[in-house]
């Protein structure tokens, strides 16, 4: 009883913390939607994303994620899901894109307080969103699969409703289901803690770090930012940069990694229950991850060596 009552106020403060975004951008989106607005952004933004197999509103969807967080994005998908009329195949390409590159402003301000430039990180989650965005379109377009309608069953009818009063209703509803979906993540998370699953992942990965020119010593640092974000992540490569153990290569292949792929179990679920193929945004973008950054880091030994001279050099 006592760890139901911590994980509700736990899960409570965190769902205040993510209803402070979502709420405004639900009612910005709204109003964007109903008077026309998302149209004329659309006409703007549109052929940008036909490259990826996307409508035009994916791009307000996409957006609201770069310049907020993840819940961002969820909160515009949810204000435009019964008008988007996408796929899985659709849905799985847009969460891939948000999983890759989102809250751009906070995440890459832990990054550069980590070591590596903010403004070339954000590039390359962008780049990496894109390029992904690309074969994910094409590989799903050439198999012609996950092409059933996206079902999201659990939002509630009267979010496309022209009456504020009903898509007010149906938005609290929604937020309901939000909060539930926060506090069965709060309690897998403790369940990986528990039975030692993050110990698992640090042996798995260090393999995948030679590959990527990352020492196998930074696995659990790895593992971290993976499974709880890249603020934990971030946070501890700061520390462990100070004593100089750490070239600078190292520390922005790791940032890198971790800023294209951290947080794997909160925000795959999360997209899962927005419908998209967990195949897609999980596996897919996780081997592309380790082999985008394993091609940046071959890009790299091209340069000087003194590129990978202690941080405290």
């Amino acid at each position: 009883m006592n760890y139901l009552k911590m994980l509700i106020i736990r899960s409570w403060r965190i769902f205040i913390a993510l209803a402070k975004i979502m709420i405004p951008i639900m009612i910005i989106v709204r109003i964007l939607d109903q008077y026309g607005f998302s149209e004329a952004i659309g006409e703007f933004i549109g052929p940008a994303l036909e490259i990826v197999g996307l409508p035009a509103e994916a791009g307000i969807v996409w957006a609201a994620a770069l310049v907020s967080s993840l819940y961002g994005g969820v909160a515009a998908t949810i204000t435009l899901a019964p008008t988007m009329d996408l796929n899985v195949g659709q849905m799985s390409v847009l969460a891939s894109m948000m999983l890759f590159a989102h809250g751009l402003p906070i995440e890459q301000a832990i990054v550069h307080k980590a070591g590596a430039n903010f403004f070339v990180t954000c590039f390359l989650r962008i780049l990496a969103a894109i390029l992904y965005g690309i074969i994910a379109f094409m590989v799903i377009s050439h198999f012609q699969i996950l092409q059933e309608p996206m079902s999201i069953g659990w939002l509630p009818d009267g979010l496309n409703s022209t009456s504020w009063s009903e898509w007010t209703y149906a938005t609290a509803k929604s937020l309901v289901m939000i909060f539930l979906i926060v506090v069965a993540l709060m309690m897998l998370m403790d369940g990986v803690e528990k039975t030692g699953i993050d110990k698992l992942i640090s042996l798995i990965l260090a393999p995948i770090h030679k590959f990527m020119s990352i020492r196998r010593e930074l696995a659990p640092i790895t593992t971290v930012g993976l499974l709880m974000g890249l603020t934990f992540g971030g946070g501890l490569l700061i520390e462990r940069s100070k004593n100089g153990s750490i070239t600078k290569r190292e520390l922005f292949l790791t940032l890198s990694f971790l800023s294209l792929f951290h947080a794997v179990i909160e925000d795959t679920l999360l997209m899962v229950a927005l419908g998209a193929d967990i195949w897609v945004i999980l596996a897919g973008r996780g081997v592309f991850s380790v082999i985008f950054i394993a091609a940046l880091a071959r890009i790299l030994l091209m340069k000087p060596k003194s590129v990978a001279k202690p941080i405290n050099s």
